[in-house]
């Protein structure tokens, strides 16, 4: 059912700020809300809207008279379960932007009790997943039946980055890294990867992303590996790797996320040029292999305009219970993020084994809780 109720926007980093504007410039009705009350108030008054205050603790308090939810405010395993919960409790749909895979495997938890209530809930819809997956859709639909797909993300070029964006990064690289393996999903013990494309990187380190949830959920594929490229040699990566993994987890701390604070307005600019993003490479039953690479804006404009998006479709109604952002826009054009899709032969190819050799059921990801309560 079409509801003409608020949404309510939480965070006010740069994806945040992204969503409010948008929201604002568009004449849509939403409430700003945060925790920092500094920060909520200037982007409230920048943006003409009206504002809340508090944690996410305190959700139950701040969802009176909304539609909706867009959660901006990384890291999301502090904010996205309490979040999901209070939404469902209020029966709010909820969408996020986070990456992060045990957001979405939360997410995937609540998904009986979500459709219970006619709560949607739609995790990681921005550039991961759902630029992720509109790829891999877009090769795996060439194959007469995919079963596998690796995906490697080309390195930011320096993009500056507000403290929620890093903190989420931070949480992404010091988690344990995972990977759907024959259907299962698994821990990966050797995480790099070489890589040899067109472009940088000259190697990828596998990481746990919400792509892999996404991805396994959306396509029925069962092996996925997402890995994130690097700059610099596999020998030296394999070199560096335990150091910038330990600076990845105490960066990701409590104590060290509050010490440090990146406004979106204080960051210097940075361009927006279309580059390539992401490769991809899926592999059929029969061994054909197909690969390709997407090439889009900054993962903030796109992150901004695809939870709006979401956001729309889930409060026109029909949508119950947990969705990946592809499972509710599929390979439509929205306004703003344009994304060009290139499928050759030729483009990149990494070892779809290597990596995948020693690896180990992950235990400590599951989720089967579906508790509101708390």
């Amino acid at each position: 059912m079409v509801t003409s109720l608020p949404w309510l926007v939480y965070g006010s980093g740069a994806v945040g700020t992204a969503v409010a504007e948008m929201l604002a410039e568009r004449q849509l009705p939403f409430v700003l809300a945060g925790r920092s009350e500094d920060r909520v108030r200037d982007l409230a008054r920048t943006t003409g809207s009206p504002m809340r205050v508090g944690d996410v603790s305190d959700a139950d308090l701040f969802l009176a008279g909304i539609s909706g939810v867009i959660n901006t405010a990384g890291p999301f395993r502090d904010t996205a379960p309490p979040l999901m919960k209070a939404c469902i409790r209020a029966g709010v749909h909820y969408v996020d932007v986070s990456n992060e895979a045990n957001t979405h495997l939360d997410a995937g938890a609540l998904d009986a009790v979500a459709r219970s209530r006619g709560v949607g809930i739609v995790a990681g819809a921005g550039f991961g997943t759902w630029f992720v997956e509109r790829l891999v859709h877009a090769l795996a639909g060439r194959l007469d039946e995919p079963v596998s797909a690796h995906v490697v993300t080309v390195p930011s070029e320096g993009t500056p980055r507000t403290g929620g964006v890093a903190a989420s990064q931070n949480v992404v690289l010091s988690t344990p890294a995972v990977a759907l393996v024959n259907g299962q999903l698994e821990t990966i013990r050797r995480r790099v990867r070489s890589f040899r494309g067109q472009v940088e990187p000259r190697s990828a380190v596998i990481v746990g992303t919400g792509d892999v949830i996404a991805l396994g959920k959306s396509t029925g594929l069962r092996t996925v590996t997402v890995s994130a490229g690097v700059k610099v040699s596999p020998t030296s990566l394999r070199l560096i790797l335990p150091l910038l993994l330990l600076k990845a987890r105490i960066a990701a701390s409590p104590s060290s996320r509050h010490a440090v604070k990146r406004d979106a307005a204080d960051l210097p600019a940075s361009s927006d040029e279309p580059r390539v993003r992401l490769f991809a490479e899926v592999t059929g039953s029969d061994g054909a292999r197909l690969q390709g690479r997407l090439s889009s804006r900054s993962g903030t404009a796109v992150a901004a305009h695809t939870a709006v998006a979401v956001m729309h479709k889930l409060t026109s109604g029909g949508y119950a219970g947990t969705y990946t952002a592809f499972e509710v826009l599929g390979q439509q054009e929205i306004s703003g993020p344009e994304a060009t899709i290139e499928i050759d032969a030729s483009s990149a190819h990494v070892d779809p084994q290597e990596g995948l050799r020693g690896t180990k059921p992950s235990m400590a990801m599951d989720r089967s809780t579906n508790d509101c309560t708390s």
